[in-house]
């Protein structure tokens, strides 16, 4: 089933999603997009600019974020069908893409935490991210399709030897679907020494019940607010 037939068969029937909000904002995760520096952009060269990177289909739509610590702008694809879905319900709903608020906070997180060249990597199904960060700026942003934990662990190695980043120096962290106890996890501290889970902004705060949940899980999701895309 499409994403698009499920919203309409869920949201309907979902109370909470039906009631009268002051706002809406919706994270997309996409592994099409590309960044184009803001000085070099035009919105009506966008689709050209795009096709460097990846195929637009025709049921397509190009959305844009600027993303201010990058002073750049994330060009990336949803579906059409999905995006009428969601502006039927949401008439006013503000939609980023995933890549834009991840990148945004790995900004944010190293130049607060004054680190060197911080690795971002952030975990989705068949899908990883890895964002580098060095000395404040962005040096490196793409996505990977994995497989198995062998697939994972070459692109994320192959990364750190292209940059000339040593495994056994630099920090790392992990984010999103996955877990301490996970062929992930494991593979990835056999070749990388410093490993950590990151953390949303430390200015979120949460109620009980969100206690017993990883918050690296939905860093990207916690995040969206405090970021201003």
């Amino acid at each position: 089933m499409a994403l698009s037939q499920l919203l309409d068969e869920l949201i309907p029937s979902v109370d909470w999603l039906n009631l009268p909000y002051e706002g809406v904002k919706i994270l997309m995760e996409t592994h099409k997009s590309t960044l184009v520096p803001h000085a070099f952009y035009d919105s009506e060269y966008s689709k050209e600019q795009f096709a460097f990177n990846a195929t637009i289909n025709k049921d397509d739509i190009l959305l844009n974020d600027y993303l201010p610590l990058l002073d750049a702008i994330n060009v990336w694809l949803i579906n059409g069908k999905l995006y009428d879905t969601i502006i039927k319900y949401f008439p006013l709903a503000v939609i980023h893409n995933h890549g834009s608020v991840l990148i945004e906070s790995a900004l944010a997180l190293a130049n607060s935490h004054r680190e060197e060249t911080p690795v971002f990597t952030h975990v989705r199904k068949n899908w990883f991210d890895v964002v580098v960060i060095n000395n404040g700026k962005l040096v490196f942003y793409n996505s990977f399709r994995y497989q198995a934990k062998e697939d994972f662990i070459y692109f994320l190695i192959y990364v750190l030897e292209q940059l000339e980043l040593n495994p056994d120096v630099i920090q790392l962290y992990l984010l999103g679907e996955v877990l301490k106890i996970s062929e992930i996890y494991d593979i990835t501290m056999m070749y990388i020494r410093n490993v950590s889970f990151a953390l949303p902004f430390d200015n979120v705060s949460f109620g009980f019940n969100l206690g017993d949940i990883p918050l690296h899980f939905y860093f990207n999701l916690l995040n969206h607010y405090q970021c201003e895309l």
